[in-house]
């Protein structure tokens, strides 16, 4: 009867890494700013940017978006 207790262990280690993966994310993540004041750095590099989407429009083909973290907005396209 020692797997209650082992299965109660796993079930609040993960709960405490799910929420623990968003602070997380923003802590790692490159700021906005960064990339608008110093692009050639960031320059063929794969970047995580964590923010919120502020703005979306979606034409045919054409995909438009702002991102908004603390520090700044960049704005994005996709086709």
């Amino acid at each position: 009867m020692k797997l209650k207790p082992l299965f109660c262990t796993v079930a609040i280690f993960l709960s405490f890494l799910t929420f623990a993966c968003e602070p997380i994310n923003k802590l790692t993540a490159t700021k906005i700013k960064d990339i608008l004041d110093q692009p050639r750095k960031y320059e063929d590099k794969e970047v995580t940017v964590y923010g919120t989407v502020t703005n979306a429009v979606s034409l045919l083909v054409v995909k438009y978006f702002e991102l908004q973290d603390d520090t700044a907005t960049i704005k994005g396209r996709d086709r």
